[in-house]
């Protein structure tokens, strides 16, 4: 029995090694590969400041700002008479 439970001890130990090891190796490659902030030149911004003065987004926001509009006013029922 003292053989079997020395042979598991044993491997519990290399599984345990080999379980530090990948995450330290995993540590590092995720930490090199990440984007610092200088590595993107783009910054976040709020909506309401975004402004499009493109020919190709320009027209199809428009269109879907005027079609949206009217389709959103056909759902409302107007009273003919007050």
């Amino acid at each position: 029995m003292s053989v079997l439970s020395e042979m598991i001890k044993k491997k519990s130990i290399l599984l345990s090694m080999l379980l530090l090891m990948i995450i330290v190796i995993m540590g590092v490659s995720c930490k090199e590969g990440m984007v610092g902030d200088n590595d993107y030149p783009m910054r976040p911004m709020p909506f309401n400041e975004v402004t499009l003065i493109d020919d190709f987004w320009l027209p199809k926001f428009s269109i879907s700002r005027l079609t949206r509009i009217c389709l959103s006013m056909s759902f409302f029922t107007f009273p003919t008479s007050f």
